[in-house]
């Protein structure tokens, strides 16, 4: 639901006689009410307990689906947009805790596959609306999405019934924030959100603008990046299967790495070739850092004993913040500078954040 919005933002400011400035604030209100949300939803879960928010963070996902459906101008859309960011910063708050606690030895493959489903319906969904907007209308998807997001409460709700998610008997939220960004692998996990929100900022906004004035076609430009999603989604899988194998800092420090190997390209040429060589192969390495960063940051939470939920909401305002600031940061680089500016910039970042993953020790959990 939450790419389901892009292919149809046309659509949407021909319906609603948007501007361009519209359309920009239709797109970033979802990210800024994630951030916005991230940490207070931490507080309440640390209260009434982790099962309990995801299952009201659901509830909102599927009001929010029937939100989108019957938007009638800009104000009523943009209304529900801002529902789906508050429920979406508090499912990846609070549910990814909930699924921390709940699958036990099994939390490092657990994490990385709901990195890998994210990814799965983030690529998918900008299709799937487009074909079901196409064939029944522009409220069909949202109105579909949200009956399914219906049906999952009510698995959420039945499941909660069980044995409920954790409530923390520690630190508030905030203090338990401060103690956990001075863990090394809660501050990897931070480190390596950030990165890759930047790196996905870059790429999502230079590579195409670039390939463009080569004379790429968008049907060429669709898919170089369906490659690219391919090759994300492909090595998340690897990084499930591989288990607690893959949650260390020297698999977050080696993806850094590869993401400075892979910006020499765009540095040395702008040429065809070259960007789509970078698109490409930036794709396994940011796959690796998102995979690894949720695991490896809340075994670290579990050593420093703080509330899993502050630390889920850490990882949470950090994607926010990099999903919001990346493609601000890489345009005014570029249009202050050079696109080449912009690369030599990430790589500058990549090799310091690799650098600094490479020589750190990780703690171990309390017994």
């Amino acid at each position: 639901m939450w790419s389901a919005l892009f292919p149809l933002v046309p659509e949407y400011s021909d319906r609603f006689a948007l501007s361009t400035a519209a359309a920009g604030v239709l797109l970033a209100s979802s990210s800024l009410a994630s951030l916005a949300v991230s940490l207070p939803a931490a507080a309440l879960a640390d209260r009434v307990g982790t099962a309990a928010v995801t299952v009201a963070a659901m509830a909102l996902v599927a009001t929010a689906g029937l939100a989108h459906a019957v938007a009638w101008d800009l104000w009523s859309l943009l209304l529900a947009r801002i529902a789906l960011g508050v429920a979406y910063g508090a499912l990846w708050t609070a549910g990814v805790a909930w699924l921390d606690d709940v699958a036990g030895g099994e939390a490092p493959r657990a994490l990385s596959f709901a990195i890998t489903v994210s990814a799965l319906g983030a690529v998918s969904g900008p299709a799937l609306a487009a074909a079901v907007a196409g064939t029944l209308g522009l409220a069909a998807p949202f109105a579909i999405a949200g009956a399914v997001a219906g049906v999952v409460t009510v698995g959420l709700a039945l499941r909660a019934r069980g044995p409920r998610g954790v409530v923390e008997e520690r630190a508030g939220t905030l203090a338990s924030s401060r103690t956990a960004v001075r863990q090394v692998g809660v501050a990897a996990g931070l480190v390596l959100v950030l990165l890759g929100g930047l790196v996905s900022g870059v790429a999502n906004l230079l590579v195409p603008l670039e390939l463009a004035r080569n004379g790429v076609s968008t049907t060429g430009m669709g898919v170089l990046f369906a490659l690219s999603s391919l090759a994300f989604l492909l090595t998340s899988v690897l990084v499930v299967r591989l288990g607690a194998r893959a949650t260390r800092l020297g698999v977050g420090a080696a993806a850094c790495l590869a993401i400075a190997v892979v910006a020499v390209l765009p540095i040395a040429s702008t040429a065809t070739l070259p960007l789509a060589v970078f698109l490409l192969l930036r794709a396994p390495a940011s796959s690796t850092m998102f995979s690894v960063a949720f695991p490896l940051a809340l075994s670290g939470g579990r050593a420093a004993a703080v509330s899993t939920n502050a630390v889920s909401a850490l990882l949470n305002v950090a994607w926010a913040m990099s999903a919001f600031a990346g493609p601000l940061l890489a345009g005014a680089l570029a249009d202050a500078a050079s696109p080449r500016a912009t690369y030599l910039a990430l790589l500058l970042t990549a090799l310091v954040a690799g650098g600094w993953m490479a020589t750190r020790r990780p703690l171990h959990a309390r017994s």
